[in-house]
């Protein structure tokens, strides 16, 4: 039986499905080429469910960023003078046999490497072109054997050229306070130990293991969070992070933020995790948020444990700290359903100026539809919030396929002991 997993990154070198959210500006694209042990398999029965889910956790990031990113070329070094050709590589520990530094240059072998033929650096494992397109991050999968944990995450990456080559590898184009990268690699463990949900579309039961949360949670590392870089260090002071935007969200949404707080408590000066209470449940409140576009408190997504049968989504705390790092998050992903008005929550004044616009036009649209209707009034009533109007009530116009109730809403996060799988 396993209570609690724990969620790790490993190095770093040099529902809520259905939100209204823009357009993709950035592509984290799954690649499974080193999937060596059938984790994702289509041809076994949990394959083509984890890629839906692997995908699925890769496509929401995708698409609450609205950011930029240079694309990496691929140049062929070719003898007799290696050193006047750019070369570069992806280090990563690989996701199916768990080999740590594992490189992949751009080069067409190590004889023109010029990391190698210059710089002395081991020969890398594999020669191929590893060009990356703008705007596109690479994530490589698998699964192995990672005893105690669910994940692990890992990048890296080295580059021998002239200096705006070697930057824009290292940056693609973004200002060095700012978190950049080609990607990384994530493994799930696969041992007897994990007995995994699968599906992205199911909560978790008793005693499964969400390779949802677990998913969004490495690919936030690859995304800067919780990791040893230099945006994320910048913030870090002994063992808090003080990025303002992350900062203001916890102190504002979960209640055992302290008023005087300076920074959100990590675990440890060395452990950049968010702080969490395992493994006594009498110890410090973990840091918690809203989930995301919703007044859900949840723990933060990057605090290092999950419970089995639980399912953790992104908060603002974790989507504000991507702020922070230099990612472009715009506003709207934290809109409340239903806050018509733009204020932070959902009450009498969002239902007054829903009620203006029923019929009329879009302005009290919540579900996406292009229209104000009664669809749009059900998603006010399960995010409300506030305090409710005698004339607001009174001024609510009746339609015809919707019969309005009394609202009382009672949003709780509980915690359930996770049993034997």
């Amino acid at each position: 039986m396993r209570l609690m997993r724990s969620l790790g990154i490993v190095l770093v070198l040099a529902a809520w499905f259905e939100l209204a959210l823009p357009a993709d500006a950035i592509q984290i694209v799954v690649d499974y080429r080193y999937d060596t042990q059938n984790f994702f398999n289509v041809s076994t029965t949990n394959g083509p469910k984890a890629r839906a889910t692997v995908e699925a956790a890769a496509n929401w990031l995708s698409t609450i960023i609205d950011d930029t990113l240079s694309a990496i070329p691929f140049t062929d070094p070719n003898p007799p003078a290696p050193q006047f050709f750019p070369v570069w590589r992806q280090v990563f520990q690989h996701p199916g046999t768990g080999q740590s530094s594992y490189a992949v240059s751009s080069a067409a072998n190590a004889s023109v490497d010029g990391l190698t033929v210059v710089h002395g650096s081991p020969p890398a494992d594999e020669f191929r072109d590893i060009q990356i397109p703008a705007n596109q991050l690479l994530v490589y999968v698998g699964g192995s054997s990672l005893s105690s944990a669910l994940g692990q995450s890992s990048t890296g990456f080295g580059s021998y050229g002239s200096d705006s080559f070697n930057a824009n590898v290292a940056q693609r184009g973004k200002p060095t306070s700012e978190y950049a990268s080609w990607g990384g690699s994530v493994t799930f463990d696969n041992d007897a130990a994990t007995n995994w949900n699968f599906d992205y579309l199911t909560e978790p039961t008793a005693g499964k293991s969400d390779l949802y949360s677990v998913a969004l949670h490495e690919i936030g590392h690859l995304l800067g969070l919780s990791s040893n870089n230099s945006a994320f260090n910048a913030w870090k002071f002994g063992a808090e992070f003080r990025g303002p935007q992350a900062l203001a969200a916890w102190k504002r949404e979960d209640p055992s933020a302290p008023s005087s707080a300076t920074g959100i408590p990590l675990v440890s000066s060395s452990d950049r995790h968010w702080k969490d209470n395992a493994p006594t449940p009498t110890s410090a409140p973990s840091v918690s948020s809203f989930r995301v576009g919703t007044t859900m408190l949840q723990e933060a997504a990057m605090d290092p444990n999950i419970l089995t049968g639980s399912r953790k989504l992104f908060t603002d705390v974790d989507t504000y700290a991507l702020r922070d790092l230099g990612w472009t998050i715009p506003d709207s992903v934290f809109a409340i359903p239903g806050d018509f008005n733009g204020d932070g929550d959902v009450d009498g004044g969002d239902l007054a100026y829903w009620s203006t616009w029923y019929g009329i036009n879009a302005n009290g649209d919540a579900d996406g539809d292009g229209d104000t209707d009664g669809d749009d009034f059900l998603v006010w009533q399960r995010n409300f919030t506030g305090s409710l109007p005698f004339a607001a009530a009174t001024a609510v116009p009746e339609p015809s396929t919707l019969t309005l109730l009394a609202c009382a809403m009672l949003i709780s996060w509980r915690r359930h002991p996770a049993q034997a799988g």
